[in-house]
């Protein structure tokens, strides 16, 4: 059993995390020089950290009329002067309709030298607002989503964002298996799915999971591991309490950060959180992954990574249309 002393809880707070007051930490950040020492296999995924994404989406024809077929074109592609991995699928849901369940179509790739891909809705009737997203994966893993906006909180309309491996070098508690999104414009929701259920404790130490999020722009410059790593998380360390937006960048002047709601059940750490304590500009996405580790209190004080799922680019709205 851990015992939690005072002090440890200032050395896994200023050692840690640090915890920020404000959910876009603008200052250059520090971690630890030996962190990735002697790191898991499992954690190597953020090595290939350069997502594919969307870079247009039209329909034909541009006003659908009631029953026409509507085609939906999109370029999606990876940078190939960063990655050399190349997007492998992309699927199309749409939701003809308030009430309607979501469909998924396969893209096909039309066009490869443009990367172009293309998928088809069935007409609809007159009045029917259809709203639509893409979800696609390069070689590795890597994604990007639109997500289609939901009315609140809707438990059957995550969407699996992100896929990790089972890592049987690591605890069951702390392997990621996967990261389901969604978005209701306002709020984002997501659940982080592990081989066991997530303790609050173990061997390694307290246990910590987050999804890690980058503020700024990856259009322009799509590689940032390092800055990601040591950026902001929507993070949840039960041992202490903390269920807040967190960060490395302030180390003396510690606060709480901004307050998550976290909730653990079975396998899954799910949690919500406004989207404008995330970004102040929604329209360019966000780029995101999941983590977990362990830090030994009452050993060697050391900060353990133990596993992170591959990288998405989210973009918390989607698109629709409206047959006239």
């Amino acid at each position: 059993m851990l015992i939690i002393k005072r002090e440890n809880i200032f050395v896994i707070l200023t050692m840690i995390i640090g915890l920020a007051a404000a959910a876009r930490p603008a200052a250059a950040q520090v971690m630890p020089d030996d962190i990735f020492d002697n790191c898991p296999e499992a954690f190597g995924d953020t090595l290939n950290d350069v997502p594919p994404d969307i870079h247009s989406v039209e329909i034909t024809p541009a006003a659908p009329a009631p029953g026409e077929t509507v085609t939906v074109r999109a370029q999606i592609m990876t940078d190939k002067w960063l990655t050399v991995y190349k997007v492998e699928n992309a699927v199309l849901t749409y939701i003809a309709g308030e009430a309607a369940a979501p469909v998924d179509v396969e893209m096909k790739l039309a066009e490869p030298g443009n990367w172009i891909w293309e998928a088809q809705i069935p007409g609809q009737p007159e009045g029917t607002v259809v709203k639509y997203g893409i979800t696609a994966h390069d070689g590795t893993g890597n994604a990007v989503v639109q997500l289609i906006e939901t009315a609140g909180f809707e438990p059957g309309r995550f969407t699996d964002v992100l896929a990790d491996k089972e890592n049987k070098d690591i605890e069951g508690s702390l392997d990621l298996l996967g990261l389901a999104m969604m978005s209701d414009g306002e709020n984002y929701y997501y659940c982080e799915e592990f081989r066991t259920q997530f303790k609050w404790a173990t061997f390694r130490g307290a246990a910590i999971t987050g999804v890690g999020f980058y503020p700024q722009d990856v259009r322009v410059i799509p590689a940032h591991s390092i800055t990601e790593n040591t950026n902001a998380f929507i993070g949840y360390v039960p041992a202490i309490g903390i269920k807040s937006i967190i960060g490395l960048n302030n180390l003396k002047n510690i606060t709480q950060g901004i307050p998550v709601s976290i909730k653990v059940k079975g396998n899954k750490v799910c949690g919500r959180t406004k989207i404008s304590d995330l970004t102040d500009k929604p329209e360019r996405g966000l780029k995101m992954f999941a983590a977990t580790a362990a830090y030994d209190f009452n050993g060697t004080g050391k900060l353990n990574l133990s596993d992170s799922t591959p990288y998405a680019i989210v973009y918390f709205k989607a698109n629709k249309y409206i047959v006239k």
